[in-house]
Formats: structure tokens, sequence, C-alpha cells
């Protein structure tokens, strides 16, 4: 193997560790509260009274099992508060030199028409609730492969990765953004490095860094892989504390580098200039949208997390309530012996209205079971101990 081949598969190898660490750290800090949060928000609670069960202090299996999701209200509430309208955007321009005027116009024109052909208003909404339901909410900003556009698009925080060693998203060194794509996109997209990539069905993805996610186990229309797109501003990854002594060998002369790979592939897809030279700006493709900033952790704090604590106690306070309701609710008749068992039981047979057939051997005991039931309807506690 030359040493070209030899130097592309280490820097696939370096991207790969580096992103498995930063997801590592993801799911250590933030996924387990992502998902505690989603599942009191997209359905119902049963699982509390399972926990609840399983912790040895409750029996669940004569409760109603109440959910009342003030998640979800808390959401639908304060998320239209937080929707904007799209902006408009204004550029003026410095002198009265009639080209730079008519640039700027030319300019203002396209600035204002991209975000109502990019859905920019549905892509924030996305964006806010994310941020409401995980304490991160994520907007990308790219070329549209479909319109020949610049936008910015919802992008979900599971595809993203952040740099592990960072305490704060302005002293990141690198941010890497996972893609799925059908296999005949990638080699449209790479036609010269993707030779040999395979799909999710039978390749090294299967076992890849996200093993557990549905797209990388199986795919139902046709074949998928993932590969990552990498935005450093660290070079090629020959700095990685990690890399193999002799990846000094290859020139890492440029610090900001775009860098696409499929692991388990055997080279990267593009090592390449960044589309836009955003670095200059100390930005990123990506802006970030959150509202509880941790003091010493890249992630920020989701606004519902301090709040689960009295969800449950909500969901089982209603349940209790519920179950004492039912409880206390009893009616209880008491009825001659002497009247005929048909005739009670359509007395207690519970239909609204009810056509009893007596004979005058039942009329008297009758008169008296019906005073105790219309008794029992005005107050449901009572007990009626009849004749």
């Amino acid at each position: 193997m030359d040493k070209s081949k030899e130097a592309d598969k280490k820097i696939v190898s370096i991207w790969t560790d580096l992103v498995e660490s930063g997801d590592k750290l993801k799911k250590k800090r933030f996924e387990k509260d992502r998902k505690d949060i989603m599942r009191f928000y997209a359905g119902d609670h049963s699982f509390i009274y399972d926990e609840a069960e399983s912790a040895g202090w409750a029996k669940t299996d004569s409760w109603a099992q109440m959910t009342v999701n003030l998640t979800f209200e808390m959401i639908e509430v304060f998320g239209p508060i937080l929707y904007q309208n799209n902006p408009i955007r204004t550029i003026t321009t410095r002198g009265k030199d009639p080209v730079k005027h008519a640039l700027s116009r030319v300019m203002e024109s396209y600035l204002n028409y991209t975000p109502n052909e990019m859905g920019l208003k549905i892509e924030a909404r996305e964006a806010i609730n994310d941020a409401l339901i995980s304490g991160l909410g994520i907007l990308w900003t790219s070329y549209d492969r479909d319109t020949g556009l610049i936008g910015s698009t919802f992008e979900s925080v599971d595809n993203m990765i952040f740099d592990p060693d960072a305490k704060r998203f302005r002293d990141m060194w690198w941010v890497a953004r996972r893609r799925i794509e059908p296999v005949w996109v990638v080699e449209r997209l790479f036609p010269k490095t993707s030779k040999g990539l395979k799909g999710n069905k039978t390749s090294y993805l299967g076992k890849s860094i996200n093993s557990g996610d549905k797209h990388t186990t199986k795919s139902v229309s046709q074949d998928l892989v993932v590969f990552y797109e990498v935005y450093s501003k660290m070079g090629i990854g020959t700095r990685y504390k990690d890399a193999p002594d002799d990846m000094e060998e290859i020139s890492d002369e440029d610090d900001n580098v775009h860098i696409v790979f499929a692991p388990g592939h055997d080279r990267p897809l593009a090592v390449e200039d960044w589309p836009a030279p955003l670095f200059l700006d100390g930005k990123w493709f990506h802006t970030p949208l959150y509202f509880h900033s941790h003091p010493s952790e890249l992630y920020p704090i989701a606004p519902l997390k301090p709040a689960l604590g009295e969800q449950k106690a909500i969901d089982f306070l209603a349940t209790f309530m519920l179950a004492k309701s039912k409880n206390a609710s009893r009616d209880i008749i008491g009825i001659d012996p002497s009247v005929d068992e048909n005739v009670i039981n359509q007395i207690s047979s519970g239909r609204d209205l009810e056509v009893v057939s007596l004979t005058k051997r039942d009329v008297s005991p009758a008169n008296r079971a019906f005073s105790a039931a219309s008794r029992a309807s005005r107050d449901p506690v009572r007990s009626n101990p009849g004749c």
C-alpha cells in the first residue's frame, strides 16, 4: 500500500475516533435528559408507573395511570410566543456610487427572497421547539442543491457533534454534522472518492458509531450510508494527540479544513477548504439556540429538566385523586328480600331510564328501594340500608 492510501486511512481513523469521543460526551451529558423529556412530551406517561412498581413502592394494576401532560402544554404555550416572522433585511451603501447602490438593492432583494423561498419560518419553529424540549436548537446555513439558494434549515441535535474539549461554543476547534443519504447520492456528490462505498445493510456502517440508530442498521427502500462533514480549525487531524507518529509527514499547513468521511471507508470523501470562510469572523455554519447555558459544560440545560419531578408528582396526584374518587363513590342499596329477583336486576342494571314490571306483592318493598336509590343518586357516598 502506497503512502498516500495509508495516510487517507489514518485521516478517516483519526476523525472516526474524534467524532466517537464527541458523540459519547453528548450521550453522557445531554442525550439522557433529552430522551427523558421527549418521553414526557410525545406520549403517555405510563412508564413512570412501571418504574414505581419496579421500585417496589406501588402496585399499578388497579390504577387509572393518569397523564397530565404539562410538558406538552408548556411547549405549545411558549413556542408560539418565541416564533418570529421572517426578517426584513436592509442593506445600505456608503457613498454615492450608483453601481454599489444598485448592487445593494439586488442583494437586499435576494436576502429578503430566500427566507420565504426556503421556508425559514417553519425551519425556525422546529429549532425553537427542539430548544424548548432538549435545551438546544440548531439552524444550519448552507447551499441548497434543490433550489440553488443559500438558506438556513433546521438540523436535529441528534446529527450534531461538537468538540468534546470545549466548554463554550466559541471555544470549539471542530464541529461535525452527521448526514444520511442514499449511496447513489453520495456517489454523485463525490464521484472520485466514493468508489467501494457500501450501503448500511452490508457495510461497516452497521457496526459504526451510531449503530443504535435505525438508519445505520436497516433501510426500507434503498441502501443508505452515514457520513460526516467536519469543519475543522485544527487542520486535517495530524495535531490530534493520539495521531500516529508518521502522520507528521503529511502536509497540514491549513488550519481551516472541510473534511467529509464515512466510517469504514478507506479514504476521506473530501478534504477541501470551507464552503465559505466563516472562520474569519469566528463563526460556524450552525446557529445554536438555547436558554440556559451550563457554567462548566458545553451542552446547555434543558428548560424542562428541573420540572420533571413536578411533572411526575402531578401525574401521581391526579391518579391518586381519581382512585380516591372512584373508591368513595360506591352506591349501596338495601332491598327487602321479598322483592322479586328480576326487579332487583332491573333496578341495578345501571340504565338511566328503566321500566320495571311489579306485582302487588312487590309494590311496597319496591317503593322503598326506589326511594333509597333516589337518595343515593343525590348523595353518592350515602349508605342506604333499606327495609
